[in-house]
């Protein structure tokens, strides 16, 4: 009966789990609008359910063997884990301190509807994340990738149909970047580009064909959505990420080195494609019209034929110049999360090259509430020491992932596309 009772609180736990796993695709206008806005919502909604039901278990000593073994885990100083979760607790720590002393507390605490961010509910999230892994056995966690994967092809179909204007009586259409139920088309882009690596490597490492079949077909969905969705970014990221998993793929195969010669070799003929387009001014324009791959290219190429600083971060370093102008100010604790705007309004400076330059049919401003640079961000609201610990969490789980690449060659795979991402 005791068992019985502890597997229905699994359960429910694992419900939890594939519910906020969901949570990608809820965005039903008006009523879960923003979208930021409604995923946070139900978060919070479901996180004191579930973290109830963690206490209870601790309180009445039922079925902690799975927290123990974490446990013992985190307090090992020879644990590859130990580092890194101290480090991430020192991190969220500096981060609590920096809401406390905030210039705009009741910001930082809860941020805009349209962000969805916010001290809370960075906590619930960075809790929630704990709760799943003190609690997820381990036959489990890949049935949390699938359905993860799953979730994220649905998301992907949904973009697609939204580009090419399907069932417009049902989906809005996009012509230009779709965002799918993700509120913006570079959320939409890396959301899925976290997805894009592991789903590798579960497709590498699978031996059934119905789920190498599944990881396929996800694989081109994420991939078309990503392209549709045309984010320089997300292009960025799986370009140096994919270099990254096919050059230092962890195994000598001929396949691999076959691979690599494939890569190299399409590298070299892009490259010289480049500079026959910057030639072929009217195969440019053409392409640039095609209502398929037209978008994407122009994003490209728009980056990549002026390659100077001035031009690729031509709408990003007036910003950032305002920015490093309010580092000095406040660099222990920062201003406070998610108050950007307020070092921008004390330091902006019309002074500043391109500071005015603004398109507003492509809703670019000259006002900004983000920084647009994750290390400026963490460093201007959270503080320098804040930056420094981020960074280093990041650092510490590479490394620890390159130590079990090495000494535990089953897991060598998922832990490289771990690494990719």
């Amino acid at each position: 009966m005791e068992n019985q009772k502890t597997s229905h609180l699994y359960n429910i736990y694992l419900l939890i789990f594939f519910v906020v796993l969901t949570l990608p695709l809820l965005s039903l206008p008006p009523f879960f609008h923003p979208p930021d806005f409604a995923k946070t919502s139900v978060m919070r909604g479901l996180f004191p359910f579930i973290l109830c039901i963690f206490i209870y278990q601790i309180i009445f000593k039922k079925n902690l063997s799975r927290l123990k073994e974490i446990g013992n885990s985190i307090l090992n100083k020879k644990s590859g884990v130990f580092l890194i979760f101290w480090a991430f607790v020192s991190y969220l720590s500096i981060f609590a301190l920096s809401t406390l002393f905030s210039l705009d507390v009741k910001t930082s605490l809860w941020d805009s509807p349209m962000r969805g961010g916010g001290f809370v509910i960075y906590l619930f999230l960075v809790l929630f994340s704990f709760l799943v892994l003190f609690t997820l056995k381990p036959k489990d966690w890949q049935k949390i990738w699938d359905y993860s994967s799953a979730v994220g092809a649905v998301v992907s179909v949904i973009a697609i149909l939204q580009k090419f204007n399907l069932f417009s009586k049902y989906l809005a259409g996009y012509a230009d970047r779709p965002v799918s139920t993700m509120g913006g088309p570079i959320f939409l882009s890396l959301y899925l580009v976290l997805l894009f690596f592991l789903t590798v490597s579960f497709f590498i490492k699978e031996k059934q064909k119905f789920k190498k079949s599944f990881y396929c077909i996800c694989l081109i969905l994420f991939f078309t959505a990503i392209s549709v969705a045309a984010t320089r970014a997300a292009f960025l990221g799986l370009g140096i990420g994919f270099l990254f998993f096919v050059f230092f793929f962890p195994s000598k195969s001929k396949k691999i080195s076959l691979a690599k010669i494939i890569l190299i070799l399409l590298m070299v003929i892009g490259v010289l494609g480049f500079f026959w387009l910057k030639t072929q001014p009217k195969a440019v324009q053409v392409i640039s019209g095609n209502r398929i791959i037209g978008n994407v290219f122009s994003r490209i190429w728009g980056s990549a034929e002026d390659l100077s600083p001035q031009k690729i971060f031509a709408s990003r370093l007036s910003g950032w110049t305002v920015g490093f102008r309010g580092l000095r100010d406040r660099p222990i604790l920062g201003y406070g999360p998610e108050n950007f705007s307020i070092v921008y309004d004390k330091h902006y400076d019309p002074a500043i090259p391109g500071i005015n330059v603004s398109d507003p049919s492509q809703g670019i401003t000259t006002w900004w509430d983000r920084a647009h640079n994750f290390a400026l961000e963490i460093a201007l609201t959270e503080g320098i020491p804040a930056l420094l610990i981020y960074l280093s969490i990041f650092t510490l789980a590479f490394w620890q992932l390159r130590k079990i690449k090495k000494n535990s060659p089953d897991f060598s795979v998922i832990s490289h596309g771990i690494q990719a991402t």
